[in-house]
């Protein structure tokens, strides 16, 4: 409301960091986002798509079950190909995304310049690069699934992910750039 009060218009808004109860999961935080679905509708009806803020790979609260983990046991990140945690993620993102849920219009996949952790005993069905292409195409299938226009926003600027990302973000503002004087 204050950007728009500026006159600064706004079409799209995404949740902060840290709006879910836990990280792996996309149920939120009441605590932060008190009504969420209220959040949304009071965006759509000014003409704002709302997107959710997901740092992928996060292990905050999960299962260690649904983890990949390294030599000693310690979780690195949620195992995307984990038959139970894709499961959930589907369910979770029907439910933010449905108009009988919170009915928000996407994501914003934070991370998703990351390589995937690497498992720290034996071979592992898929890692890296396809690891990550595995999760975000979770994201997406699911996410089309409850909502065909919804949006699906990466950092990940190579072809091979042009079929799991509608929106490229690129992080350059990240960056410290040293110019030779």
């Amino acid at each position: 409301s204050h950007l728009v009060g500026q006159g600064i218009p706004v079409g799209v808004v995404s949740t902060s960091d840290k709006w879910q109860r836990d990280r792996y999961r996309l149920i939120p935080d009441a605590g932060r986002y008190e009504d969420l679905a209220g959040f949304g509708r009071w965006n759509h009806a000014a003409g704002r798509h709302v997107i959710a803020w997901w740092g992928l790979w996060s292990v905050d609260g999960a299962p260690r079950e649904w983890c990949i983990c390294d030599r000693d046991g310690n979780p690195l990140s949620v195992d995307p190909d984990n038959a139970e945690y894709r499961q959930v993620v589907a369910d979770d993102v029907a439910r933010l995304l449905s108009p009988s849920g919170y009915d928000l219009d996407g994501f914003f996949l934070d991370f998703t310049a990351r390589q995937a952790p690497r498992p720290g005993d034996g071979p592992a069905p898929k890692a890296g690069i396809e690891l990550l292409h595995s999760y975000i195409a979770l994201v997406h299938g699911a996410a089309k699934a409850a909502k065909p226009g919804a949006m699906i926003m990466t950092h990940c600027p190579h072809p091979y992910f042009a079929d799991v990302t509608d929106v490229l973000r690129l992080n350059d503002w990240a960056l410290q750039i040293r110019r030779a004087h």
